[in-house]
């Protein structure tokens, strides 16, 4: 038996021990199994939460993870970096992923998960580059992807983009104020995804959608995305973060219907977080965000409870999938304007009236779509590929 200690950074900077996981090492014979329990000390700290009001409630008493294969809770895996991260952590530390716990990931990964969780000894100090140094970082990323092995590159690459989440090339980066995930174009990509999710940003907040600030850095010939950090507040401080996947029991085949249960239970601000839900939902349906599944909204904890973060990995159908991840009441195929109007009359007991407002609103700023991607300088061929999409969606 093993065991990790947990940490949580409070968005003023605090820094409480929360809990300790113990977990079994994995072998041939038996799949592993971890528990985890809170301190003492967190149960009795006047600013303690349930880091996960489904599965980890704020009591004393030994939590059992039962999510076989997986060997931990599945808010810790929230920290866990996707494939990209992963693909670094197993070259940095000369690690087999499939052969390795997800409890041993998270030593891995320390202080440099996304969140307000962190593992092991704590260090306060994420591991983080310079802004300064992102041509650095875009051209150990490339070479990384393309396989080539130049351990002297890596170096940097190593610290900074070993955490975030995600498929695509990416990485941490700060400057003397504000700390952004920084994304780059990867060597496997069809479409121009830098300046095409810079755009789909632009009219996320311009129909009213909550949005992280991003900018466009070039870097010669090719482009950075840079978004700000929400979990991270203006003190230096954390905001607990976690998945819908997490909230709604570790599924991934779900309705919006399914989503919508979890705000509506959790929300500290409901009349906020319900309808920017339905907003967001008709925005995927209307641009082709095709990519909606479960981990892509979370929820974050403040001092007043928990709310709805800002929306993020906004894109239109770059996969040219017919159906969306999550099911819009009966069917995954992209609903009509009267479908969702009726979404949010039946789903989210508005009235008609303002459920057509909303709808009719989004789709006057996204008439606009190939200017705002113009504006972005999307490549003509990428606009070309999406036009018969987006068009159709905005005319059903």
């Amino acid at each position: 038996m093993k065991f990790l200690d947990v940490y949580l950074t409070f968005p003023d900077k605090d820094v409480v021990k929360i809990g300790e996981i113990a977990f079994t090492q994995r072998d041939n014979n038996k799949e592993p199994a971890s528990a985890f329990r809170y301190t003492d000390e967190f149960l009795s700290h006047p600013r303690a939460f349930a880091i996960d009001p489904r599965n980890l409630p704020l009591k004393n008493q030994e939590h059992i993870c039962e999510r076989a294969p997986e060997d931990i809770h599945s808010v810790f895996e929230d920290s866990l970096p996707d494939a990209w991260g992963r693909r670094l952590l197993a070259k940095k530390y000369a690690i087999r992923i499939r052969q390795t716990n997800l409890a041993e990931l998270l030593i891995y990964v320390g202080a440099n998960g996304m969140g307000a969780l962190s593992y092991g000894g704590f260090s306060s100090t994420a591991n983080q580059a310079r802004i300064t140094e992102l041509k650095q970082l875009m051209k150990a990323a490339e070479l990384f992807e393309k396989g080539e092995d130049i351990e002297q590159e890596y170096g940097l690459l190593f610290g900074a983009g070993s955490s975030p989440g995600g498929a695509r090339p990416k990485a941490l980066v700060s400057d003397d104020e504000t700390c952004y995930l920084a994304k780059f174009q990867s060597i496997n990509d069809r479409y121009a995804m830098v300046p095409l999710e810079a755009a789909t940003l632009d009219l996320a907040r311009q129909v009213g959608l909550s949005t992280p600030d991003w900018q466009v850095k070039k870097l010669g010939s090719q482009s950075v995305l840079l978004v700000k950090r929400f979990d991270v507040t203006e003190e230096g401080g954390r905001l607990h973060m976690i998945s819908l996947k997490t909230l709604v029991g570790d599924q991934f085949y779900l309705k919006y219907q399914d989503l919508l249960n979890v705000i509506r239970r959790y929300s500290s601000q409901p009349q906020i977080d319900v309808p920017a839900f339905y907003r967001h939902l008709c925005f995927n349906a209307l641009i082709g965000n095709t990519d909606d599944h479960v981990k892509n909204y979370s929820m974050l904890h403040g001092n007043n409870g928990w709310f709805l973060s800002p929306a993020y990995d906004l894109l239109p159908n770059v996969g040219e999938n017919p159906e969306h991840a999550l099911t819009f009441q009966s069917s995954a195929y992209p609903p009509s304007q009267n479908a969702l109007i009726k979404i949010g009359v039946d789903m989210f007991s508005m009235s008609k009236q303002k459920s057509a407002e909303m709808v009719q609103q989004i789709v006057e700023v996204l008439s606009g779509w190939e200017n705002m991607f113009n504006n972005y300088d999307v490549p003509k061929q990428d606009i070309a590929k999406l036009k018969k999409d987006i068009n159709r969606r905005l005319l059903l």
